[in-house]
């Protein structure tokens, strides 16, 4: 079976990409012609949890957003119709997803350190109650 299937990937009969999630290869009975049908069953894969992709309005405020964009959806891909609007419109996403962290900074990170920092002065005012320490506070 191994001859067959180095065949299969030189002729070209199958995307190689695809070849290797195929998990079994069938013969069928090929009772009115004079070759079988071949039966390709893929693998399962546990779906992958993807990252979700929000657009911030404040990014078109920025002075660099439309260059981000321009230069992300000028890349040559290769391939045509639909398969090329999603190939740019996640070369976009990816691009954007690294510009907003250089340019915005970790949005989570900075919300929980605002969060520790509060906590922290809440808790030295509940501890000693003074004005300083309530001016510190705001």
């Amino acid at each position: 079976m191994a001859g067959f299937t180095e065949a299969v990937v030189d002729c070209e009969l199958v995307d190689t990409a695809l070849f290797f999630l195929i998990s079994t290869m069938t013969h069928l009975p090929g009772d009115l012609f004079d070759h079988s049908q071949l039966l390709f069953q893929c693998k399962k894969f546990a779906a992958i949890p993807k990252s979700s992709f929000r657009f911030q309005s404040m990014w078109v405020h920025h002075h660099t957003f439309l260059d981000q964009v321009r230069m992300s959806w000028v890349v040559r891909t290769m391939e045509f119709n639909m398969l090329n609007l999603q190939m740019k419109l996640t070369a976009v996403k990816r691009r954007l997803q690294c510009w907003n962290i250089y340019i915005f900074g970790d949005l989570f990170h900075m919300v929980r350190f605002a969060y520790d920092t509060v906590s922290r002065a809440k808790a030295a005012y509940l501890a000693n109650p003074f004005l300083v320490l309530l001016m510190e506070l705001n």
